[in-house]
């Protein structure tokens, strides 16, 4: 347990060392949903969410965004930067090998997670007096099983490509499909038809749906997003380890 302390020390540090990261994983979102938060904050939704106004519903937006950033680029470009410096050469012959090396780095990343979404529920509460989740606990929950899949995949990408400038590459080319296709930026029932059936196959409109139904108040949690965000992660977690113990440079 000292070790994987001692671990998760360093790869903290690491980010404290550089700004530049912190800035682009964690203000780079909020400052997304302040900008929406003034521009569109006091128009109402509608009917399907009575008493709710845009500005509302932002900070499951910039929680969507915090996952996918600390997932896909956070995760991936970080664990291939050790890929790349040979951090990770010989690991598995020392105590705790990749697994304590991975599971202490993926720590700080949901830690940088929980720090991003409650700094952007405290500043649009704060402003703008949003509503808090409707169901806090689920709504933890749901946000570890929606950053899931995409913390894995990261790994994933790292693993495949294991430069830091690729998975950056192939980061962005499964991030904004994710992002904009989710329903968090554009309502998934405006979309042509074609485009509906493509956002139902994409993660990220499954992950906005749970922790939606979490906050938002008389919403039923779905139960097929749950199932579908499980079993992906746990695909990316299995293609994952068999990558890993076929890659010889580990």
């Amino acid at each position: 347990m000292n070790a994987w302390l001692w671990q998760f020390r360093i790869q903290f540090l690491g980010f404290l060392r550089e700004p530049a990261a912190a800035a682009f994983n964690l203000a780079v979102p909020l400052f997304i949903v302040v900008f929406q938060a003034v521009t569109f904050g006091d128009f109402v939704i509608g009917d399907d969410l009575p008493g709710y106004r845009v500005v509302d519903l932002l900070p499951l937006a910039a929680s969507l965004m915090y996952i996918m950033t600390l997932g896909l680029f956070g995760v991936g470009i970080g664990f291939a930067s050790m890929i790349d410096s040979r951090t990770l050469s010989g690991s598995r012959l020392r105590k705790g090998g990749i697994s304590m090396i991975v599971s202490a780095y993926l720590c700080v990343l949901l830690l940088l997670l929980a720090s991003g979404i409650g700094l952007s529920a405290v500043v649009a509460n704060l402003s703008w007096a949003v509503h808090w989740p409707s169901k806090p606990l689920l709504f933890l929950v749901s946000i570890i099983i929606a950053a899931w899949p995409f913390y894995t995949c990261g790994l994933l990408f790292s693993v495949i490509v294991g430069s830091p400038r690729s998975c950056q590459a192939i980061a962005s080319a499964a991030f904004f499909p994710c992002l904009f296709f989710s329903g968090a930026i554009f309502p998934v029932n405006s979309f042509p038809r074609g485009a509906q059936i493509a956002a139902r196959a994409l993660p990220g409109s499954h992950a906005y749906e749970l922790i939606t139904a979490t906050w938002v108040r008389g919403l039923q949690i779905p139960w097929h997003s749950v199932a579908y965000l499980l079993t992906l992660g746990l695909a990316f977690t299995l293609l994952t380890a068999a990558r890993l113990m076929r890659r010889e440079d580990l």
